[in-house]
């Protein structure tokens, strides 16, 4: 019986091995030649006095990531703080402690919490229009910061000036509203 099967001690090397490492080896050399995505904050201040609206369309190379509340030490923990008001729907901001946390690196005496904004409202947007009403009179200049990151193209997150536009709230150019189709008669 060993005449047949024998005592083979080397494995064969197949060709499907060396095929799948050299596939791998160019994979992983054209991931590393691909040039990354940048990426952008944006901040606008929520102040009782000049509110302001911002109105952003993302190119179709980038993306807005994130969207969270940057704060110091005196922004109140509880209670009201603003409304905030996206493409028309008001979003009520309340109970600060009570947001979650953000997942980015806070700065020295500031704290990250994400923005309670309901995204499935906006689905299909392809620009948003952002302002704020109804702030905490406790809320002084530079204490409470809307963020906005954006990633993508690293041309175009260099001159995000061409997608994003800082008007004085009830200035911005309003979007064109979508007339229904003509009814056909019969």
């Amino acid at each position: 019986m060993n005449e047949l099967y024998g005592n083979n001690d080397q494995r064969p090397r197949s060709r499907r091995r060396w095929i799948y490492m050299v596939s791998a080896l160019i994979i992983l050399c054209v991931l590393m030649l691909l040039p990354g995505a940048a990426t952008a904050r944006l901040s606008l201040v929520i102040a009782n006095e000049n509110p302001a609206e911002v109105v952003m369309t993302p190119p179709k190379d980038c993306r807005l990531e994130k969207v969270y509340f940057k704060a110091n030490e005196h922004v109140p923990r509880q209670g009201k703080l603003v409304t905030l008001i996206v493409n028309g729907w008001e979003f009520p901001v309340a109970d600060f402690e009570k947001l979650p946390a953000a997942d980015e690196a806070a700065d020295a005496g500031f704290e990250n919490r994400h923005a309670p904004i309901d995204w499935d409202k906006l689905k299909g947007a392809k620009s948003l229009t952002v302002s704020y009403k109804d702030v905490n009179k406790a809320l002084q200049r530079y204490d409470l910061e809307l963020v906005f990151q954006l990633t993508g193209n690293p041309d175009k997150i260099k001159n995000w000036q061409s997608f994003v536009q800082l008007y004085p709230q009830g200035t911005a150019p309003a979007a064109p509203k979508v007339l229904p189709a003509p009814e056909s008669s019969k």
